[in-house]
């Protein structure tokens, strides 16, 4: 998942899970991560942002497959390998 543009067409809606954890938790999250995984900002349906696990743009389009149809990586993986 990526961020797009401010005011850039696109983007889908990827059912997720929230939870409020400690700066210090984040800090261990963000250091399980593989390369190039990173905290930033998320829009959800209502407008706010809260912080998610990213992958950079520039890395993401061309190399992976386009998911967003499936609705999250959990759907895409039973779509695909079952």
């Amino acid at each position: 998942m990526y961020r797009l543009d401010e005011g850039e067409a696109g983007g889908a809606a990827i059912w997720g899970e929230l939870y409020e954890v400690t700066e210090e938790r984040w800090l261990a999250i963000e250091a399980g991560e593989p390369p190039h995984l990173y905290r930033g900002m998320v829009r959800l349906e209502d407008g706010q942002e809260v912080y998610g696990i990213l992958y950079p743009r520039d890395l993401a389009e061309g190399p992976y497959p386009d998911i967003s149809t499936h609705g999250g990586w959990r759907q895409y993986m039973d779509a695909t390998h079952s």
